[in-house]
């Protein structure tokens, strides 16, 4: 497990990946962090679940009520059906990497981003931000206005950042799931326009 909604950032999902991947298991239920802690293993029985790419990220869930979607929400009642929570498990180690080397592949995983800082970190939104290194290149950052940090000022350093990364459509997107993963305590550096 790499997610949890705890900080309300995260909005009845659970993350999960192994060595191949990631993925997002769709829940009709809120506190799922109570069950489900950072890096527990889980088991996934996928039978008579959908997978869904809404907007090009996958998702499991149940068969969709409303067909403009791909799948729904699994039902609180019966998630024990589908998700096995082993109660063991370690957290999962983000793969670092650089803005230039985020790709579809790395989808649903948990990524760390060294030495990048917010494009402009001194006003408060509670909307997607940008995250740039000192080469310019830019990422978004997804932040709920449910999210416990959404009132918080964007840190003025910069440093590293870890979080959930998706894709909608064409646009890579970070989510945080906890204000600790934000780690912008460096100088700012002088960003390149590209």
């Amino acid at each position: 497990v790499i997610s949890s909604d705890k900080e309300g950032n995260i909005y009845k999902a659970l993350y999960i990946q192994d060595e191949t991947g990631g993925i997002e298991v769709k829940r009709n239920q809120n506190g799922l962090y109570n069950d489900f802690r950072l890096g527990t293993n889980v088991f996934v029985r996928a039978e008579n679940l959908k997978i869904g790419a809404y907007g090009g990220t996958l998702s499991i869930g149940t068969v969709p009520v409303d067909k403009n979607y791909e799948n729904d929400f699994i039902p609180a009642p019966v998630i024990k059906n589908y998700v096995i929570n082993s109660r063991k498990g370690n957290p999962v180690k983000p793969t670092v990497l650089t803005i230039p080397q985020v790709d579809p592949k790395y989808n649903n995983m948990l990524i760390k981003l060294e030495d990048v800082q917010f494009a402009n970190g001194v006003e408060k939104q509670t909307e997607n931000r940008t995250l740039v290194d000192a080469d310019g290149n830019r990422l978004v950052v997804r932040t709920s206005g449910y999210a416990r940090f959404a009132e918080t000022l964007l840190p003025l350093g910069s440093g590293s950042i870890t979080g959930i990364l998706t894709h909608f459509h064409d646009t890579p997107q970070l989510t945080i799931v906890s204000i600790n993963d934000v780690q912008l305590d460096n100088p700012r550096f002088i960003t390149v326009e590209i």
